[in-house]
């Protein structure tokens, strides 16, 4: 692709298309739903695998799993939808797992703006 940094489709154009769609969905539904996170995951995984290969791949695991256990006890505790947690998960594969905390505290942090909002 030229004049176009491949990795910024995996790190930017992606992650934004997902977040968008999810963020619409949650607002007219009130519920982020598994078809979505289902159609965002092969590509979200194809796309790992092809800019950053097999090694890319295995990162991306290890920060959905961070993801996981992050969410876990905020599942439990009913402060975070499961749904939510899913989309963290397969938002997750397309950063490192170093920023997972960072990425769920902006989580909060907007779903708090949009929520005064739509108050």
């Amino acid at each position: 692709m030229e004049g176009l940094n491949q990795t910024l489709i995996l790190t930017h154009l992606v992650p934004a298309v997902l977040l968008l769609a999810a963020v619409f969905d949650d607002l007219k539904t009130k519920k982020v739903h598994n078809i979505l996170l289902l159609a965002f995951l092969p590509i979200v995984l194809a796309l790992r695998f092809y800019f950053t290969g097999m090694d890319g791949l295995v990162q991306g695991l290890i920060a959905s799993f961070a993801a996981f256990i992050l969410c876990l006890p905020l599942v439990t505790t009913k402060a975070l939808g499961a749904g939510d947690m899913k989309l963290l998960m397969v938002f997750s594969f397309t950063t490192q797992v170093d920023l997972i905390f960072w990425m769920i505290l902006y989580s909060f942090f907007w779903g708090a703006i949009l929520g005064v909002i739509r108050v």
